[in-house]
């Protein structure tokens, strides 16, 4: 991962050149809860959506939820796994009714980023189904809808990701 981000910029290149990654002190499986002195945060994994090993915390005293790049603030999504997980794990991140959500990339906001993330991406799948049932191959339909959500969404971030993630729910389509 450094070699990966360090390519990015200089700036990523100076701040990672004397990082040296470490074995974790705690690890677990589909979760752990670490008492920080008097609140509770729970740590824990419920399928893959943006990589194969996406973590949340959720801190119940508080109702907050730290979303990760599962949960973004006006910032296409990059579709690293399967879209149609992606959008069952923000159903499950939605059962737990947080006040407050820290997503990876934008202004932390309410629970309202979870319902609009998950808009996102069923709009995307459905419109990227129905450009694959009238025909339209791979490479149409991400040049199609890139456009169209770049239109719909001025104002997000990361659109040069758009297509490989339709891409991703254009395999998915039956």
């Amino acid at each position: 991962m450094n070699a990966r981000f360090s390519k990015m910029s200089p700036v990523h290149a100076d701040l990672l050149k004397d990082v040296k990654p470490r074995p974790p002190d705690i690890t677990f499986g589909d979760f752990v809860e670490m008492d920080m002195g008097g609140v509770t945060a729970r740590i824990f994994a419920i399928g893959p959506a943006h990589t194969r090993g996406d973590n949340f915390i959720f801190v119940k005293q508080d109702s907050l939820l730290f979303g990760g790049d599962v949960i973004t603030n006006r910032f296409f999504p990059i579709i690293d796994e399967r879209g149609a997980s992606w959008i069952e794990v923000l159903d499950k991140l939605a059962a737990l009714k947080p006040v407050k959500v820290v997503p990876g990339h934008g202004a932390a906001d309410d629970a309202g980023l979870i319902s609009r993330e998950r808009a996102f991406l069923a709009s995307m799948q459905a419109r990227t189904r129905a450009l694959k049932s009238q025909g339209r191959s791979a490479d149409e339909a991400a040049a199609l809808l890139t456009e169209e959500l770049k239109a719909h969404y001025p104002d997000w971030g990361n659109p040069e990701f758009l297509s490989a993630g339709i891409r991703r729910f254009y395999a998915e389509a039956r």
